[in-house]
């Protein structure tokens, strides 16, 4: 099976399969998971918290096209597809910052006039402003599908609505913490620890007045899964959400995200998605998607980045390299990727959205459709291929 790579997307590494056998599939109104499975020999591994969503297993003995298509002709399903997997090892560019550039202080971590200090060239690059909270706005509900939320940034944790663990149903919180895995086996433990803290750091910096759905559905290697996602997008689903971050993505087409993507679009959900870090002319998939913003990196002087992948679908550009933000060990880092840019993108569509009207996604992605900066001049040789870069003040015109 394929490998998604969850981009944390500065450094990609090559994908290997931990998911064999498994298929994803979403059943009819009325059909029994315990039923279908016994009418065709497979098991029940996982059922998702609130839809009619079902992981299951098959045997090597078995056939597993043979059952998909079996389970296709029998009208039990709406769809079904292998489930195929996901990771993001970023390198080891996660080092935390000089001590006095953010004073260690971890309550400090999480003010947004920290973040602006630290990130001050980002800040004026995106014409980003913070304003008040006004009567009348709404609150944003924003979930963040990564490696969790580190239990050491009780600043961030405050703007947390829900949160969920979709890899251990034992522990509820989904915490980003160190889990001593090398799932590649390249020596290195741990690569994406600390990768959805800092992804929640960015959005809540941007929007500090957005509710956080933080869903742990990758592992500290940034191991997941399209089931993973499904389960993270079901419980972002539940609490209202209207932006969904996904900094993960995959090279090729995953069949079952298509019907994943649709399912959330049928559900009122945007997804914001990671263009990806392999420079090459394709967007990895969720990106991929008419349906998802992709969002690509570009440096502080509106360059792309050296590691940004590009293509005509990329509706965003947004600064992805030198980016600072919070850690997994309750401290501030400094990293780069597509990863990254994703979220600032994320945060300003957010920030912006609590000043409007509740929109349909297909009117979302309208309005954001090409609502930023021109940055084409600044990168001929990639024209009509970076989207528009992201514009707080522009998204917060009347």
């Amino acid at each position: 099976m394929k490998r998604i790579s969850l981009s944390l997307l500065a450094v990609f590494c090559a994908a290997f399969s931990w998911a064999q056998g498994e298929i994803v599939a979403q059943l009819n109104v009325g059909v029994s998971a315990k039923e279908l499975a016994h009418q065709f020999d497979i098991s029940i591994k996982d059922q998702s918290p609130y839809y009619n969503f079902a992981l299951f297993g098959v045997r090597a003995d078995q056939n597993i096209e043979v059952i998909e298509e079996e389970l296709r002709l029998s009208g039990l399903v709406v769809w079904v597809e292998d489930n195929e997997d996901l990771d993001s090892p970023e390198g080891g560019d996660n080092l935390p910052i000089d001590q006095g550039r953010t004073g260690g202080k971890i309550a400090a971590a999480y003010d947004t006039a920290a973040l602006g200090e630290v990130n001050k060239g980002l800040f004026d690059q995106i014409s980003y402003q913070q304003t008040p909270f006004l009567f009348g706005q709404r609150r944003i509900n924003v979930a963040v599908l990564d490696t969790g939320l580190s239990p050491l940034q009780p600043r961030l944790w405050r703007n947390v609505r829900g949160t969920y663990n979709a890899l251990d149903r034992w522990e509820r919180f989904g915490y980003d913490v160190i889990e001593n895995r090398d799932d590649n086996a390249n020596g290195i433990f741990d690569e994406a620890v600390g990768h959805g803290t800092f992804v929640t750091g960015l959005i809540v910096g941007l929007a500090p007045h957005a509710r956080i759905v933080n869903c742990k559905v990758a592992n500290s290697e940034g191991v997941s899964s399209s089931w993973n996602i499904l389960k993270g997008l079901t419980v972002a689903r539940r609490y209202g959400c209207e932006l969904v971050n996904i900094s993960l993505g995959a090279p090729g087409r995953i069949f079952a995200m298509s019907e994943i993507l649709d399912w959330a679009d049928q559900n009122g959900m945007v997804i914001v998605a990671a263009a990806g870090n392999q420079a090459v002319n394709e967007l990895m998939d969720p990106a991929r998607n008419n349906k998802v913003v992709a969002v690509t990196a570009v440096d502080p002087h509106d360059v792309k980045a050296d590691f940004s992948n590009y293509h005509a679908r990329t509706d965003f550009a947004a600064p992805g390299t030198g980016i600072i933000s919070t850690n997994h060990s309750g401290g501030m880092s400094e990293w780069s990727g597509t990863s990254f840019a994703c979220p600032i993108a994320c945060g300003v569509i957010a920030d912006a959205l609590r000043k409007r009207s509740p929109m349909t996604p297909e009117m979302l992605r309208d309005w954001l459709d090409g609502n930023g900066d021109d940055i084409d001049p600044l990168n001929p040789q990639y024209a009509g291929e970076l989207g528009v870069r992201i514009n707080w003040a522009r998204l917060n015109l009347p």
